[in-house]
């Protein structure tokens, strides 16, 4: 597939505008600055399929409503355009296919008939890209997907900004998963896999996630075995506690355990068992009131009898110490007679300092206390009785509530065995359901396959697998290619007088980079200096493996675009190269003739499209020119700009 021509279509004045390409040939646009030379390579990757546009948003977005490409691939023609886009990406397309008389469509024939993805894959077909999806290894948290001109264009576009990069080797290779898509489908490319290779793979990969499913059950299975057992073992301990089974089921195998439980499980539950009498709370609250009453009551008539009896006791205490004092008095005949003198001692017959009572209160307070003392004596009698009756009262209580306390314990009896035959029942309740329930997940052991899994079987599809994959040995083929390409590499890098080029220059697959080695060491693009070289070993790495392709026949568009490969010789901005008078003009000349020797090599098959500032003045690269935009020539035209 080669390019024949690129077109902008005006979103006023129904106009177009083409920028037409030679075939098999070296393809040069010169000019200067600002002209709108790099954007052809964004319009080419976005007419290719790209969902999203990478054209900078100015005079070009701004006056553009479609954006086509006219390819030729073998005997036909494709018309490939899509859409502006209103905002970042679109996924319209349009696909016109003929023959060689087949043309840019006019403004009034653009229609979107497509999308992205027909697209690609239209184009994919026709490229010959066999049916080839790339399988990320196991544990990966990438998706599958099929190789298709979305990777291939990868290998055929430089930009400006990557073709001097020193760790950006290829198109929009630091864009997440780029990268990675590069070098899962660079092999097949390349021709060191295909197809049967990658069917060998994803048949490997089946069987090892057979293998590792059947590892998986396998162990599963001993464990649910184990599991299983214990469960069973437990179930039946906790029987034996409930009483439902004897502890000798614990002798019995972990199937007849199972049956015993089983039996457990089907047990009837009694359609009928013992509640609580309704009249039994009503009747417990009644006989709880009546003692509480009986209890005051009894407390009431003992402070009654504890009272009587106190009274008693010190009336008996004060009468006989009354006794006792008139007693000695009597005795040493100190009780005064009616005439004595009051204020002289009656057993000296000094006088007093304070005289003693009269012989009259003397009299009168023993008679007084002789008084209080017959009423004491009156009133023990009815003392006596009232404790008496206090008594037989406190002992018919206590018989009542004797008989109140038997009532509630026969109440709480009651209860207490009803309580009993409930506790049974929801334990036993209880213990079916359990059971039930671990019934419903353990699998009876006579239920299992009697037969085990054979991992053998699936050991050895896998290693047999293994072996015929390893018999095609693509990691060797893959470095026997390069290792071709690596001359070429060499060849031309030393054409181009690179640094580092004197001993091998090769492409590394892994690191996605240009390796120089040295007898030092091999020296990375990443280690090395200059942007000459960065660009030279750019150069040299895409012309190689595309000369590859070529001579092949691997299905890869065959046209390399390359942006500014010149940009190292001139000051940063320069408006126009062919001014500058004291750039390195030999080095200049080396890369356009490696261009020119490259389309030499490969007989035409591989189309060159340069857009860059160098305008040199041979005839041959003259002849080469397809655009010169300089004075008011660009991609834009002038009368574009004035309609708006």
């Amino acid at each position: 597939m080669q390019i024949l021509a690129v077109a902008l279509y005006s979103k006023r004045g129904q106009r177009r505008r083409d920028i037409e390409f030679k075939p098999n040939q070296l393809n040069i646009l010169t000019g200067k600055s600002k002209t709108g030379k790099s954007a052809l390579l964004d319009i080419v990757d976005f007419c290719l399929g790209r969902t999203d546009i990478s054209l900078p948003l100015g005079i070009i977005t701004d006056v553009t409503s479609w954006y086509a490409i006219l390819v030729e691939l073998g005997d036909s023609r494709l018309v490939l355009a899509r859409p502006n886009p209103e905002g970042a990406s679109t996924s319209q397309a349009m696909i016109t296919v003929g023959g060689p008389d087949l043309a840019l469509p006019s403004p009034g024939e653009l229609v979107a008939n497509a999308d992205s993805g027909a697209l690609r894959a239209e184009i994919s077909r026709r490229l010959g890209i066999e049916s080839y999806r790339i399988e990320p290894p196991g544990g990966s948290l990438r998706y599958p997907y099929d190789v298709s001109i979305a990777q291939a264009v990868l290998l055929c576009l430089q930009k400006q900004t990557e073709i001097a990069s020193q760790t950006q080797l290829f198109h929009r290779q630091h864009e997440g998963g780029i990268e990675q898509s590069i070098k899962d489908t660079f092999p097949y490319f390349l021709g060191a896999t295909g197809p049967d290779i990658a069917q060998l793979r994803y048949e490997l990969r089946t069987a090892q996630r057979a293998l590792a499913r059947a590892e998986r059950e396998s162990s599963q299975r001993n464990a649910a075995d184990a599991a299983s057992d214990e469960e069973i073992r437990s179930l039946a301990q906790t029987a034996i506690a409930y009483g439902a089974i004897d502890a000798e089921v614990l002798e019995l195998a972990p199937d007849q355990m199972l049956a015993r439980l089983s039996e457990v499980a089907r047990l009837e539950e009694q359609a009928v068992g013992p509640s609580l009498p309704p009249e039994i709370e009503p009747r417990r609250q009644e006989l709880l009131a009546a003692r509480r009453e009986m209890r005051q009551d009894l407390d009431y008539l003992e402070a009654q009898v504890s009272l009587i009896s106190s009274l008693e006791s010190e009336g008996t205490r004060f009468q006989r110490e009354l006794e006792i004092q008139r007693g000695r008095l009597a005795t040493l005949r100190v009780i005064p007679t009616p005439n004595r003198d009051s204020e002289t001692c009656p057993l000296c017959n000094s006088p007093l300092a304070e005289p003693d009572a009269t012989v009259d209160e003397i009299t009168e307070l023993t008679a007084r206390i002789s008084e209080e003392l017959s009423t004491v004596e009156r009133a023990r009698p009815a003392n006596n009785r009232r404790l008496a009756e206090l008594s037989n009262s406190i002992s018919e209580l206590r018989n009542v509530m004797r008989d109140n306390a038997a009532q509630l314990e026969q109440l709480a009896s009651t209860e207490s065995a009803i309580q009993d035959d409930l506790r049974e029942r929801e334990q036993a309740a209880y213990l079916r359901g359990r059971i039930a329930s671990a019934l419903e997940r353990i699998e009876p052991p006579a239920a299992l396959p009697s037969i085990p899994i054979d991992l053998g079987r699936y050991q050895r599809a896998v290693a047999q697998l293994e072996e015929q994959l390893a018999a095609t040995d693509a990691e060797n083929e893959v470095s026997s290619r390069l290792s071709l390409i690596a001359r070429r590499m060499t060849e031309w890098a030393q054409q181009l007088e690179l640094e580092h080029s004197e001993h091998n220059v090769r492409l590394d697959l892994k690191q996605l980079t240009v390796i120089a080695d040295k007898p030092e060491g091999p020296r990375p693009l990443r280690r090395i200096g200059s942007a000459e070289n960065w660009i030279g070993y750019h150069l040299v790495t895409h012309l190689a493996i595309h000369w590859w392709f070529h001579e092949h026949g691997r299905p890869v568009p065959r046209f390399i675009m390359f942006d500014q490969p010149t940009q190292a010789f001139f000051p940063e901005q320069v408006p126009d190269a062919s001014e500058v008078a004291d750039a390195d003009w030999a080095a200049v000349r080396r890369q356009f003739l490696l261009f020119r020797e490259f389309v030499r090599v490969t007989n035409g098959g591989v189309q060159i499209i340069v857009c860059d500032h160098a305008n040199l003045t041979e005839d041959w690269f003259q002849d080469a020119l397809v655009e010169n935009w300089r004075g008011d020539e660009a991609l834009i035209p002038l009368d574009w700009l004035s309609d708006d």
